[in-house]
């Protein structure tokens, strides 16, 4: 919540790009930040990822959009939680 009110308030175009549900969703969050809380939150050296995960979930709602294959984020996901299978496996009924 906090990124898309960030992004709106800093950035014109990101605002005017979004949806009507999603423009009403912000209003209802609170709408445009102050000074003093974009500059608290540039600050913050985890900013840049927050925006970087905000504008990937905006991207996702596009129907048709073509994303990369799950292997694709492979390093990512390992330098996250360590090494991983990457065998395709089938699931059990769960009784």
């Amino acid at each position: 919540m906090i990124a898309k009110r960030y992004l709106c308030t800093v950035d014109r175009a990101y605002a005017e790009g979004l949806s009507l549900g999603s423009l009403r969703s912000w209003l209802r969050q609170g709408g445009a930040l102050d000074r003093a809380t974009c500059l608290a939150l540039e600050c913050e050296p985890w900013l840049p990822d927050m925006l970087a995960i905000r504008r990937w979930d905006e991207a996702a709602k596009e129907p048709g959009v073509t994303v990369p294959a799950l292997s694709a984020y492979r390093d990512l996901l390992e330098g996250c939680f360590g090494r991983q299978s990457w065998e395709m496996r089938e699931v059990g009924a769960i009784l």
